[in-house]
């Protein structure tokens, strides 16, 4: 039996940030604007696919105990989950959600941090 996701907060506000970066993108790239926002909307319906496939293989990823006891990321399509896996209870907690080219260590040892919280999760520019 799979184990049930649960969206922080900030979780939530990630996916609101990523879809309006993507929207942004397919603009720029001239698509009309109601065809950008059906490939955006397309494409967080995937992130969300992804991430609630978490909960048939909890365990996967990349512990990151550096950043919190249990923390793990795992990368799926280009976006990159943070989470936490509660056993006891069979919860993956969604604590983050990155995409693409951003700096995510640095995003959320930012958000760790409780002296430079970063609720921002904008898109680093190109290196």
């Amino acid at each position: 039996m799979a184990y049930e996701i649960v969206r922080s907060a900030a979780s939530d506000r990630d996916l609101g940030l990523i879809l309006d970066h993507l929207v942004n993108s397919y603009v720029a790239l001239e698509d009309p604007l109601p065809d950008a926002f059906e490939r955006a909307a397309q494409r967080i319906r995937s992130i969300e696919a992804d991430m609630h496939a978490l909960g048939r293989a909890p365990h996967q990823g990349t512990l990151r105990p550096e950043l919190g006891p249990g923390l793990r990321h795992v990368t799926k399509n280009q976006a990159v989950f943070y989470f936490d896996v509660d056993d006891s209870d069979r919860l993956v907690r969604i604590l983050a959600i990155f995409f693409g080219g951003q700096d995510h260590t640095r995003h959320m040892l930012m958000r760790m941090s409780s002296h430079a919280p970063d609720t921002t999760n904008e898109v680093d520019p190109p290196q």
